[in-house]
């Protein structure tokens, strides 16, 4: 407004070069604040456009100075006229850094040195199109329009790269990106209004050539204010990444390229001023060297970070094959304990169910084993029942009850050290006349339960007259001297104890039932053995049954097969020997089927 309603002179240029150096200081502090409140790459890019703010204020200094403290025309030789152009540089930085986007393992000084190479290529660009006419031949005609030319040129790739960023950013990085876009619209086309302005002379401070660039520096202060707590965008994705990081080195390597061309350019098509022409070749000369110095650097640095990676790679793949020995190790220690537990698990299985004094099975192995048994025997019946293909035979389970007899005299004469030993050796002699599927098993005290899988009943007795036999036949030695020998009493039932009626008796009671052939057969003169069978004649259904008179200890009618033991003990009594004689056959004392009243 006041550009509209003030007239050309002291007080409109004073206000607009005030106003304008006030607008661009805060601008930096702004840009400032968000700096220090920033981390990483996002700080260097506050920081670019603090430090083009600088500049930009270094310029708007200038022409205060002169316009409003010494009140004198701006001379063509000032600093203000370099500041300003050069202060697109670190806003062209900031943008090509891409804040919006996360660092990852982009290392920011190789960043930060590419972007000070694209710095002295625009130095170099103005030291040789615009430094000689400023300040050697002092031609303001060609000065001025080599200036405009070549900062409208620098302003219009600052577009391009913001146009560039437009289109590939997302979310609000976007519209911070856009915004950026119109700020540097209006700043771009207003300098060159202005500087045209300046060249046809009618340019005055103060006037309507201000507005745009004032308009500018207030945008930018309201994107500093808008984007002040934005961060990198995580979504981002590595394609994005990738174009925007080959960005930079492309430049630089168009920039490193251009120098010598030019220095070329000079020498075969030089400058009518020998004093232009001998500082451009300088200028090519020295910026060549720094390129070259900075392009260097830049290798080295590259080269370092390629080692540090080479190294940071080899000590992760040693950690690597470490962590693999000594997975193979644990596994390998893991697989051992595994194998010690469940070796330790059977170890301790067994000895539950082994009897630990003569290593054989204890009761609770048969109670565990038992139903399995059974089950085996009865599906055998079913599947026989009425079939000829399948004939019934060898599946009976036969129950062997076997007692050591007189044991008792030998832990009273002996010891009962000697009566484990005793038992011990008993065992292993009953282990010497049974199958491999047979099981032994201590019942308690010196009684031993004998399971016969798969067995005929009509074997039963030959089964026992080796048992008596190799009981009997020679004597036990138990150590220290002492040798003793022993008969055995036997009582045996089969299961089922009925073919006939397989439900007639459980298992458990089929055992009862050896236990008091056993029984009988100790109270007949022991050293022989006693097998119950059933009864002939069925048993009327809702009795009760001569088996459960037997089992109560009442006379009972069933078929009992007996068993005499041909070694016969005979004993000195002067003398205290004991001698085992052959006795004749051993036939049984009662037929196999006579019934035999019990009471």
């Amino acid at each position: 407004m006041l550009a509209l309603t003030l007239k050309p002179g002291f007080l409109a240029t004073a206000q607009e070069d005030i106003s304008m150096f006030v607008l661009v200081l805060f601008a930096i502090a702004v840009m400032t604040r968000n700096a220090l409140r920033s981390k990483g790459q996002i700080r260097v890019f506050w920081a670019f456009l603090a430090g083009s703010g600088f500049l930009w204020a270094i310029s708007v200094w200038a022409w205060l100075y002169y316009e409003v403290l010494i009140r004198k025309a701006m001379p063509d030789d000032s600093i203000g006229d370099p500041a300003l152009f050069i202060h697109i540089v670190p806003l062209m930085a900031a943008v090509v850094l891409r804040p919006d986007q996360p660092q990852g393992r982009r290392k920011l000084y190789l960043q930060t040195l590419n972007l000070l190479l694209l710095l002295l290529w625009w130095v170099f660009l103005y030291a040789y199109v615009v430094a000689p006419y400023q300040f050697l031949s002092r031609d303001s005609s060609v000065y001025g329009l080599r200036y405009s030319m070549l900062y409208f040129l620098e302003n219009l790739v600052f577009l391009l790269t913001l146009g560039i960023l437009v289109v590939r950013a997302k979310g609000l990085w976007k519209a911070i990106y856009l915004n950026l876009f119109v700020a540097a619209c209006l700043y771009a086309f207003g300098s060159q209004w202005a500087n045209t302005a300046i060249d046809m002379g009618l340019y005055h401070s103060g006037s309507l050539y201000d507005v745009p660039m004032a308009a500018a520096a207030c945008w930018f202060i309201w994107v500093g204010f808008k984007a002040a707590d934005l961060k990198a965008d995580p979504d981002s994705t590595i394609e994005n990444r990738n174009r925007t990081i080959g960005l930079a080195p492309q430049l630089v390597m168009v920039a490193v390229l251009s120098v010598p061309l030019m220095g070329v350019w000079e020498v075969f098509w030089p400058n009518s001023d020998s004093h232009i022409h001998t500082s451009r070749l300088v200028i090519s000369l020295l910026t060549g060297f720094a390129l070259a110095a900075c392009v260097s650097l830049k290798q080295y640095l590259q080269d370092r970070e390629l080692l540090l990676l080479l190294s940071a790679t080899q000590r992760n793949l040693d950690k690597m094959h470490g962590l693999q020995d000594d997975l193979l190790i644990k596994e390998k220690l893991l697989r051992e304990h595994s194998t010690e537990l469940a070796r330790k698990n059977f170890e301790l299985q067994e000895a539950s169910l082994t009897d630990p004094l003569t290593r054989v099975r204890n009761r609770r192995y048969l109670e565990e084993t038992l139903a399995a048994d059974v089950g085996q025997v009865l599906r055998d019946y079913q599947r026989s029942e009425g079939s000829r293909l399948h004939p019934v035979d060898h599946r009976d389970l036969m129950f062997f009850m076997v007692d050591v007899d007189f044991f008792k005299r030998v832990n009273d004469e002996h010891g009962h050290v000697a009566g484990d030993e005793l038992l011990r050796k008993f065992a292993e002699r009953l282990g010497r006349v049974m199958r491999k599927s047979d099981v032994l098993v201590r019942w308690g005290g010196e009684e031993f339960v004998i399971v016969s899988r798969s067995a005929d009943r009509s074997g039963a007795s030959p089964f026992c007259s080796r048992i008596l036999e190799v009981t009997a036949a020679e004597p036990f030695d138990l150590g220290h001297g002492i040798k003793v020998r022993k008969t055995c009493s036997i009582g045996w039932a089969p299961y089922p104890w009925s073919k006939n009626d397989v439900d007639w008796l459980c298992a458990e009671e089929v055992i009862d039932l050896a236990d008091r052939a056993m029984y009988l057969a100790k109270t007949w003169g022991r050293n022989q053995s006693v097998g119950i069978l059933p009864p002939d004649e069925p048993v009327v259904e809702g009795t009760k049954t001569i088996v459960e008179n037997l089992l109560e200890g009442e006379p009972g009618e069933v078929n009992l097969v007996k068993t005499m033991n041909p070694v016969t003990i005979l004993k000195d009594y002067e003398t205290g020997c004991t001698t085992a004689i052959l006795t004749a056959s051993p036939a049984s004392d009662l037929p196999a089927d006579a019934p035999l009243k019990l009471g």
